[in-house]
């Protein structure tokens, strides 16, 4: 069966159209499709008709999109053979409501336009049609282990309703891996409005990226014709003024530049009131309560607002959208380590798979140029920070650039400090802090014993021999590494003599300090962040006081932490000599352009652990000796 798609949408809004609904704002009533819905669907269907199946949906409240998302999913189950569909919801109350109310609707429908739902077969746990299909109703449940998410057969159909409130992020996981990937009319729905950085955000990042499969799909308030006051109402006199804030303008720009539309001054005295009742044109700068933060989220303007958390923002999104904007701009190289029995055996190749690149370069060394690394190891002062990070900055009198990043889970304490090490000698002109707490102190134990070998000739000795010159090559770069490497040293701001601690142990009040640090660079245009993933991280972080955490499902503030430990470490250690020898963004610019390829001379060989050509050449001898050794052999 091949389905119309054109013909398929018309005839479900034929069925729209006979369907009773209880409307908060007028009763009973026939269902009316707003403009909300209608652009809702016309993007489901769009992405149907070019073979999108996942569509995610963000949303503000009260538009009726749930409402028509379920009878979406009866007209889809009864007008489509073979499918297999599911309902999740959040909780088993709203489970109830939704069949309270669609067993109303339902026996509302003229006979011309009733769904082929088998009699007797709708009960607490599903609902059979006539043609044999199924629609389950499942519960994912609002905290972890209390849902029945997971206990389901194979789904070629799924509406999720309500995504951020679920309670179980691993249990959803697993859950969509009963989706079929292959059924050629599945259809996947996930909506909710806006809670922070949870699943919803996960999820629309995901549809964001897989522009094949998958659709994003974000439902404004001012797509909602009633989201407005009339001119010459006194709610319109009181807050329809002409002028927009600042805030105001960032929001019909973005509008503007990504859905062509145009918010009315109608729409805007809505808003306003709803935001926040105090305010007045002269003031319509200052909306910064916390009602007007919570009301942003559950009716954003933008995509963007879906994530804002119900917090105050450690570093507001106004200063985090345009770095994103740039960083998007920005190319870098992707590498993978490929770590040995021992330090020297230590490889790392250049990987067009993103996805799997450890290390991301955007500018590789230059010679004269000064660096800080900042590391943050797994588990250091938060539970759920779970990576190994490295940032490498390169420094200026007025200005950081991050040049480099390393981020993964995977990788042991001591395979970190080797890495740490290999980043330390090819930046050569280095220093690094590391934080402490959990790992990193064993990271750190092991880059004091590998640079103590090195120094009293056991890791050499340790060495099996080797006639190999590009070995000998390759054993003599690890070595210079080993003695480039250049630590951090703490000194306690208050402390007028002694009291020198080597890195850095994150406590609260030392959290607060070093992460204002960073922001104030960041805020100031003194921090070039080329990293996506990082500014995703700030996003979502949140301050409580002088608590500074990150927000949703992963909390994950790995690549902020190492951030701020490199900002620090540039601040106490090198920022003082390049403002004594005005090294600054400019100068040091143009200098590099005036040397062209020749600055890099002095440090071309230590890139040579990162060329696969070593490697190609010693299989090759390998194959060579072995082909001496047995003659018999004829490859």
């Amino acid at each position: 069966m091949t389905i119309n798609w054109d013909r398929f949408q018309s005839n479900f809004m034929d069925f729209l159209r006979h369907v009773t609904i209880v409307s908060k704002d007028e009763g009973r009533i026939r269902l009316e499709m707003y403009d909300a819905q209608r652009y809702f669907f016309d993007e489901v269907f769009d992405g149907l008709r070019n073979d999108q199946h996942y569509f995610v949906v963000g949303k503000a409240r009260q538009l009726g999109i749930t409402t028509a998302c379920y009878l979406f999913d009866m007209f889809y189950a009864g007008a489509i053979d073979d499918v297999q569909a599911g309902i999740v919801f959040d909780t088993h109350d709203n489970k109830e409501v939704f069949r309270t109310l669609f067993r109303e609707s339902i026996e509302a429908l003229p006979p011309s336009h009733r769904l082929p739902i088998r009699g007797g077969h709708d009960n607490r746990n599903n609902m059979v049609f006539t043609n044999g299909n199924m629609i389950q109703y499942l519960i994912a449940g609002v905290k972890r282990g209390q849902g029945s998410i997971g206990r389901s057969r194979a789904l070629n159909f799924c509406h999720m309703s309500e995504l951020s409130y679920y309670g179980d992020p691993e249990a959803f996981a697993a859950f969509k891996n009963t989706f079929s990937n292959v059924f050629p009319y599945r259809c996947y729905i996930a909506e909710s409005t806006g809670r922070g950085y949870g699943l919803l955000y996960d999820e629309w990042m995901d549809a964001v990226a897989d522009t094949i499969e998958k659709r994003p799909i974000f439902v404004a308030w001012w797509r909602k014709r009633t989201y407005s006051y009339p001119k010459g109402s006194p709610l319109y006199d009181k807050y329809g003024w002409k002028g927009l804030s600042k805030e105001e303008a960032a929001m019909a720009t973005e509008v503007s530049k990504l859905y062509t539309y145009l918010i009315t001054d109608e729409q805007w005295a809505w808003y306003r009131h709803n935001s926040d009742p105090r305010a007045q044109a002269e003031g319509a700068d200052t909306l910064a309560g916390e009602r007007h933060e919570v009301f942003t989220q559950e009716h954003p303007t933008t995509p963007d607002q879906l994530f804002r958390g119900t917090g105050s923002p450690f570093i507001s999104g106004q200063f985090i959208v345009p770095a994103e904007e740039r960083a998007s701009r920005a190319l870098f190289k992707a590498y993978t380590y490929y770590i040995g029995d021992d330090i020297t055996a230590t490889r790392i190749e250049q990987t067009r798979h993103i996805n799997r690149a450890q290390l991301k370069v955007w500018e590789e060394p230059r010679a004269g140029g000064t660096y800080v690394i900042g590391a943050d190891s797994a588990y250091g002062i938060s539970d759920t920070g779970d990576n190994f990070c490295a940032q490498v900055l390169r420094c200026y009198s007025d200005r950081l650039v991050q040049v480099a990043e390393f981020c993964d889970p995977s990788v042991q304490s001591y395979q970190f400090a080797w890495v740490m090490i290999h980043l330390c000698g090819w930046y050569e002109n280095c220093r690094y802090a590391i934080e402490l707490n959990g790992s990193g102190e064993a990271v750190w134990t092991e880059m004091k014993n590998m640079r103590r070998a090195m120094e009293d000739g056991s890791l050499v000795r340790s060495m099996p021999p080797t006639d190999s010159e590009e070995e000998l090559q390759m054993r003599q770069s690890w070595r210079y590494m080993l003695g480039k490497v250049r630590q951090y040293y703490y000194h306690r701001p208050d402390s007028i003599g002694g009291g020198i601690n080597y890195h850095w142990k994150t406590t609260l009040e030392s959290k607060f300090t070093m992460m204002v640090q960073m922001s104030d660079r960041f805020i100031l245009k003194q921090l070039d962040i080329n990293s996506i993933r990082c500014l995703e991280e700030m996003r979502s972080l949140r301050k409580d006081g002088r608590m500074i955490e990150a927000e949703g499902q992963s909390k994950k503030d790995d690549r902020p932490m190492a951030l701020a430990l490199a900002v620090r470490c540039y601040m106490d250690g090198e920022r003082s000599a390049l403002v004594a020898r005005n090294a600054s963004y400019e100068m040091e610019t143009a200098r590099d352009a005036a040397a062209g390829e020749s600055a890099d001379m002095g440090i071309r060989f230590m890139s040579g652990i990162m060329a696969r050509e070593w490697q190609q050449k010693a299989e090759t001898r390998k194959w060579q000796r072995r082909a001496r050794s047995d003659r018999r052999w004829q490859w």
